[in-house]
């Protein structure tokens, strides 16, 4: 569905009792400020599920994803403890819905006689920044309600303010359910970024400290994982049989590498055999009497090398610097940028 300016679904009175309500393998595009499944007039659905299907808006909705606030209550069709009402949201990927706003509203929220099931999506701006599984319950959070909620990544450009900013988030550890014995779980920390919104192109990547298994979201996108850079810093006496190049391995522990800091003793001889890829600043420098001689024989490639050939926007770069070394038997560059816009 594409350029809808209306509700994808509205109910005009009471009395409809839907058993199942279900959204499976769609893609909506929300064009105009409304909310999406609306039974603010009356009736409601037993069991609303939401599978493997991508929802977003254009632009940000103000209006909650789904309303029965002024219209009807599960409770009112049968809902009990035993039989609730049930949300369930798997495998999807949602986009600018709810900004700011509770993700939904009901008729009367935070029941015993609700679940909610929602495990592997990718949430974006939606509902306040940290509280979309909150949002789901009208705003409130506690033991009522029966959740199971596993495997989602949460993130927002909204402040506590619920004022929109330019900085996109990761807030999943702000998620919560309020139920110790059912809480947020499993949560995949990461930034998405979405190749093109406007067109509905919703591959991308997230950036991750920690590659994870699997990415969640609607299974048709790619969504690349790139794990974050760490900064490393080589002490001398980290360096066994003055192997480098092991020891910076060691440090990075397998994640690019942002920040390299190697710190030589002077008089001292080393050996490099692969290069140093990094995304920022290079402080290679030797301390105490005499130069550090760096045995370059076995290395093919260049020594220092800027990682990122794909960058897009500038990045600023404090220094590379080489002190008191002295390098023997390279047969490449000394230093490579493999691209454009380090600064």
């Amino acid at each position: 569905v594409k350029g809808l300016k209306k509700a994808l679904f509205y109910s005009t009175g009471k009395n409809y009792d839907i058993k199942a309500f279900t959204l499976k393998n769609d893609i909506i595009e929300l064009a105009a400020d409304a909310t999406t499944i609306d039974f603010t007039k009356g009736s409601n659905a037993m069991t609303i599920t939401i599978d493997g299907s991508t929802i977003y808006a254009l632009a940000a909705t103000t209006k909650s994803f789904y309303s029965s606030q002024g219209g009807e209550k599960g409770a009112d069709y049968g809902a009990t403890g035993d039989a609730p009402q049930t949300f369930v949201i798997t495998n999807s990927t949602f986009y600018d819905l709810a900004g700011g706003k509770n993700f939904f509203s009901h008729r009367q929220n935070n029941q015993k006689w609700l679940k909610y099931e929602v495990k592997n999506n990718i949430f974006v701006n939606c509902g306040k920044a940290g509280q979309t599984i909150k949002g789901l319950n009208g705003g409130s959070q506690g033991s009522n309600p029966i959740w199971d909620i596993d495997g989602n990544v949460f993130n927002s450009q909204y402040d506590s303010e619920n004022n929109r900013t330019e900085e996109m988030k990761d807030t999943g550890a702000s998620e919560a359910t309020g139920d110790a014995d059912e809480p947020v779980k499993n949560t995949i920390a990461g930034v998405v970024t979405f190749k093109d919104v406007a067109t509905g192109d919703f591959n991308g990547t997230i950036a991750v400290d920690e590659e994870v298994a699997a990415v969640p979201g609607d299974p048709r996108w790619t969504i690349t994982q790139k794990v974050n850079p760490v900064d490393v810093v080589v002490e001398a006496t980290d360096i066994t049989d003055g192997k480098i190049t092991d020891a910076i391995a060691a440090k990075a522990a397998g994640k690019p590498i942002n920040n390299l800091t190697v710190n030589l003793a002077g008089g001292t001889n080393y050996t490099v055999t692969a290069s140093m890829v990094v995304n920022g600043s290079v402080n290679i420098k030797a301390a105490g009497e005499g130069s550090a001689v760096i045995d370059a024989s076995e290395l093919s490639g260049n020594m220092i090398e800027m990682g990122d050939a794909a960058l897009t926007e500038k990045v600023a770069v404090d220094a590379i610097a080489i002190e008191n070394v002295t390098v023997k038997g390279l047969k490449k560059a000394l230093f490579y940028s493999t691209g454009k816009n380090y600064d």
